[in-house]
């Protein structure tokens, strides 16, 4: 936050609001269906396209409520003021009780990231990589201005590009990962 206060040109105030409020997802292949039941908004793709937000209610909650997945199944993150936080937990878990709703955890979360290939910013991905190293080229407009701007046009041109994250399977499930450890091919 410090650093975004730096770089935020005169009149712009920014503030910390995390702790304000409470983040939560619901997200599978029934998800439209438990938030149908409980939500004021169209959930369609139509109406709510991936990548995009909108806010509404469910039921009295007031939520934020984001077209995204990290778990790589059709859902939402929903962000409500922090004193709505539990009554929203409820009601989702009521809501979908008939399509035996379960909540998972940061550790689930991130072996269904990894199997979809997303990347999560302090373990797959750090300082040290460029975004053509980690993958999101496609991420990068080079035609607008932004502070890095000429070390990742270099990086756009072959230059500076030293290694390359990947994701990898093993076919041998007895085989432990431990992380930050380099992959090495043999004879390379």
């Amino acid at each position: 936050v410090a650093w975004v206060r730096e770089q935020s040109p005169a009149g712009v105030a920014v503030n910390d609001v995390t702790s304000s409020y409470a983040a939560m997802v619901c997200t599978g292949p029934n998800a439209r269906k438990v938030l149908s039941k409980v939500a004021d908004a169209d959930l369609s793709d139509d109406a709510f396209p991936f990548f995009t937000s909108q806010e509404f209610y469910v039921k009295n909650v007031p939520v934020t409520a984001l077209r995204v997945s990290y778990a790589g199944e059709l859902g939402w993150e929903f962000y409500t003021p922090s004193e709505y936080g539990e009554r929203l937990w409820e009601i989702l878990l009521d809501a979908g009780e008939e399509y035996d709703i379960r909540p998972y955890g940061n550790g689930a979360l991130n072996a269904l990231r990894i199997e979809k290939g997303f990347r999560l910013w302090g373990h797959d991905l750090h300082t040290e990589h460029n975004p053509y190293e980690a993958g999101l080229g496609w991420a990068v407009d080079v035609d607008t201005d932004f502070i890095g701007k000429e070390a990742v046009a270099a990086a756009a041109d072959g230059d500076n590009v030293s290694h390359e994250v990947a994701c990898l399977t093993l076919d041998d499930e007895s085989e432990t990962i431990l992380p930050n450890r380099p992959v090495f091919e043999p004879g390379a």
